[in-house]
């Protein structure tokens, strides 16, 4: 999407085998800090599946425009 540029996954659960990647939303910068809401249309974009709605960032580092996890201990339990 234009502007929004790089791709922050929502969902690293095992159990959605392929699903992990169907689970990205597009930011316009990969968060360096946790716990900052995404708000669509300023700092991502939402898609058919995945709203930017009452998601929350994790710190990452930006690989090839993928936005990943610094460590595992960035994301939450249930993530």
């Amino acid at each position: 999407m234009k502007g929004y540029n790089k791709m922050i996954l929502t969902d690293f659960k095992l159990a959605s085998g392929t699903g992990i990647l169907k689970s990205g939303i597009c930011v316009k910068e990969c968060p360096t800090k946790s716990g900052e809401e995404f708000k669509d249309g300023t700092s991502c974009k939402s898609n058919e599946k995945i709203k930017c709605k009452a998601r929350k960032s994790y710190k990452t580092r930006d690989a090839f425009d993928f936005c990943l996890p610094t460590s595992k201990d960035a994301l939450k339990t249930d993530e």
